[in-house]
C-alpha cells in the first residue's frame, strides 16, 4: 500500500514538473494568446502541487501544511508592512493580480515554493537538520538555504519590477532605477 502511494506521488510530481516546464517554455505564446493571468494561475497551482507533494514525502503532510500556512501568513504580513511603511523591503506597490491587502495572492505560494526549494538545496549541500545533527548541519543548512533564496530574489527582482512592472518602486536606488 505504501509503495503504491509513493509511486502515485512520484507520478504526480513528474506530471507537475512536466506541466510547469511546458508552461514556462510556452509562456510567451500563452500570454499573447489567452492572457498572462491564466499562465500565472497555472504556475501558482503547479508550484503549490509540487511543493506540497514533494514536501509531504520528506516531512509528512502535517508539517508541510503548517509550513505552507505559516509562509502564506508571514509573507503577506511582511509584504503589506513594507507597502505601508517601507520596512523591511522598501517603498513599492504592486500593479498586478488579485490582491489581499495590496499583495497579489500568488506571492505567498511563490515564497513557499522557492523557500522550500532553497531549503532542499541546503539539505543536499550540507545535510538534513534533525535532532542530534552536528553544528555544521544545524547552522550551515539554513545559511545555505538563505543564500539560495536571496540569489533567486536578486535574479528575479530586476526583470519583474522594471521590465514587467509587476511592482513599482516609489524611489530609485543603486539596484533599482
Amino acid at each position: 500500500m505504501a509503495t503504491q502511494h509513493r509511486r502515485s506521488t512520484s507520478t504526480l510530481l513528474w506530471i507537475a514538473t512536466t506541466l510547469m516546464l511546458l508552461l514556462l517554455l510556452t509562456r510567451t505564446l500563452i500570454s499573447a494568446g489567452i492572457g498572462g493571468g491564466v499562465s500565472l494561475l497555472a504556475q501558482t497551482v503547479l508550484i503549490t502541487v509540487f511543493t506540497l507533494l514533494h514536501g509531504s514525502r520528506r516531512y509528512g503532510w502535517r508539517a508541510m501544511l503548517v509550513y505552507y500556512a505559516v509562509t502564506l501568513v508571514v509573507s503577506n504580513v511582511l509584504e503589506n508592512l513594507s507597502i505601508l511603511t517601507g520596512f523591511p523591503f522598501g517603498n513599492y506597490h504592486y500593479t498586478t493580480g488579485p490582491q489581499l491587502f495590496g499583495v497579489p495572492l500568488a506571492i505567498g505560494p511563490f515564497y513557499a515554493a522557492i523557500g522550500y526549494m532553497a531549503w532542499t538545496i541546503g539539505t543536499l549541500l550540507v545535510g538534513e537538520v534533525r535532532r542530534g545533527a552536528g553544528r555544521l548541519t544545524t547552522v550551515g543548512t539554513p545559511v545555505i538555504a538563505s543564500f539560495a533564496m536571496v540569489a533567486w530574489d536578486l535574479a528575479m527582482d530586476p526583470t519583474r519590477s522594471t521590465i514587467q512592472q509587476f511592482w513599482i518602486w516609489e524611489s530609485s536606488g543603486g539596484f533599482f532605477g
